[in-house]
């Protein structure tokens, strides 16, 4: 049986009864993946690493392996986010990151390289985070017209600088 992290569940109905512990269900898939784990007890974001050896090219991008699949729980999904030490000192971002609840597949990391030099992933590299975050889905209604509001059409720039 596959090592499970603990997702910790916020009472959002303040209900007398306990809820039970919500799990972050982790599958290894090769000998190089490394559990997801938190920096800190209060980091939200659980690192993921590189399972394998590649290079994210100069002004270019790479889909790096964890080797990792999970099952986030229900009313949840998974966004994979860069990790700030990384976007800072060497421009690694994180493209196309969201982890449904149904998908059970390999999870990927889209690395983008924004700086003019090459970047080494080894394995065991911490290369992202997965923030697992609750969703609303409210139904899809078609209407006639929108609500008016003081902001109304006024779009990109439009608050400032």
């Amino acid at each position: 049986m596959a090592p499970t992290t603990d997702l910790v569940q916020e009472d959002h109905h303040n209900n007398a009864s306990p809820s039970p512990p919500l799990l972050l269900k982790v599958k290894r898939l090769s000998p190089n993946a490394v559990l997801p784990s938190r920096a800190s007890a209060h980091a939200a974001g659980y690192d993921l690493s590189s399972a394998v050896h590649t290079t994210i090219p100069a002004r270019g991008r790479a889909l790096v392996a964890t080797d990792l699949s999970v099952a986030v729980p229900d009313g949840t999904y998974a966004r994979i986010a860069p990790r700030s030490g990384l976007a800072w000192k060497h421009g690694i971002d994180v493209g196309a990151g969201v982890v449904d609840a149904d998908y059970r597949g390999p999870v990927g990391v889209l690395l983008f390289n924004h700086s003019d030099a090459d970047f080494p992933v080894r394995p065991g590299d911490r290369v992202a985070q997965m923030v697992v975050e609750w969703v609303a889905a409210p139904e899809v209604v078609e209407v006639d017209d929108l609500d008016a509001t003081v902001r109304g059409e006024c779009g990109f720039g439009s608050t400032g600088v």
